[in-house]
């Protein structure tokens, strides 16, 4: 059981009008129940069959009040809403497995999901006492893992198939609020290998490739035709390399760690107009445990200072703007564990 409550007032105010665009209070509330079971049945030494049933229970409220500037008279449009949703869903999985040997496993496996349906958490107009609806999931993957001395890793090939997505409808700055928008599909390739090259040292790469798009769009408010558009913060491509030891001593266990993180281009919007191109970025880390349970820690992210966007939107009549990373970015961290 899930439940979770949410106040918020919000103002935006204009500097350049002497007044507010948008001023509102809002109130919602949100329960999640549900139950789930899983078997898994030793068919053969080497084969074996799992599935597993979810059944919930979700209720979702909203209640705000407020107003939005009419831009063309310079005057607040009050609004206020009061709504409630409910749905209930049942999701399976099943998968199969093969001991292809001691150091090899397949498996393929079909199950379901979903994003329950609720409300806008920050109301701009009557609309928003509207709710979204539930979005679902289904995917397909087949894959295999390893192990097999210093080496391990896997790799998975996948189809993940989405109804009634839910995305924001338009990326203009105040007025954005999730709907759903249409149907996408997912195809893509995931691998990672880990290789112990030395008992101090470990090197560990994945990379990602993913073809998103949208196959139906039915939100015209988003884009007139997104249809075959590409799903936004979807890269095509990302991938990681890492360099991490654990280096015993005297006063204790030191882990020095070096990763390179790459993201590949993508777009912020439904419509395909906002684009990050690719980019990559250079972590690194020195953690030092003294003994069982505590650790000191000094990091330094994107040591090479690199610029990118991580959201871009509409800002109306003012243009595009965009929201940057943090540059680089040095820190320390102390953890204790007991």
């Amino acid at each position: 059981r899930q439940d979770s409550t949410q106040a918020r007032d919000y103002r935006n105010f204009l500097p350049m009008y002497g007044v507010d665009a948008v001023q509102s209070h809002s109130d919602n509330h949100s329960v999640g129940q549900a139950a789930y079971a899983d078997v898994t049945w030793h068919m053969t030494p080497r084969w074996d069959l799992s599935g597993g049933l979810r059944a919930s229970r979700d209720r979702a409220r909203t209640q705000f009040n407020g107003y939005a500037l009419d831009f063309s008279a310079l005057q607040p449009l009050p609004f206020a809403g009061t709504a409630r949703t409910e749905g209930d869903h049942v999701l399976g999985r099943v998968a199969l497995g093969f001991q292809a040997s001691d150091a090899w496993r397949l498996y393929a496996r079909v199950s379901q999901g979903y994003k329950p349906g609720g409300f806008n958490l920050a109301p701009t107009s009557l609309a928003d006492a509207e709710a979204y609806g539930r979005e679902r999931s289904t995917s397909l993957e087949l894959g295999a893992r390893v192990q097999a001395g210093t080496i391990s890793g896997s790799v998975a090939v996948y189809q993940i198939d989405l109804r009634d997505a839910q995305l924001y409808s338009t990326n203009e700055v105040g007025y954005g609020h999730l709907a759903n928008v249409g149907d996408t599909r997912s195809r893509g390739l995931d691998a990672d290998v880990q290789w112990q090259f030395v008992p101090q040292w470990r090197l560990s790469a994945a990379v990602q490739f993913n073809d998103a798009t949208f196959r139906r769009y039915a939100d015209p408010i988003g884009c007139g035709d997104c249809q075959g558009n590409d799903v936004p913060f979807a890269p095509s491509f990302s991938g990681d390399l890492a360099l991490e030891g654990a280096l015993d001593s005297g006063i204790g266990q030191w882990r020095p760690r070096l990763a390179v993180r790459h993201m590949g281009s993508h777009y912020f919007d439904t419509a395909n107009l906002l684009h990050q191109s690719a980019y990559s970025v250079v972590d690194a880390s020195l953690a030092w445990q003294p003994r069982a349970g505590w650790e000191v820690a000094v990091y330094a992210h994107n040591l090479g200072d690199r610029h990118y966007r991580t959201y871009a939107f509409n800002g109306g009549p003012l243009g595009y703007y965009a929201q940057p990373a943090l540059g680089r970015t040095v820190g320390m961290t102390l953890g204790l564990e007991f």
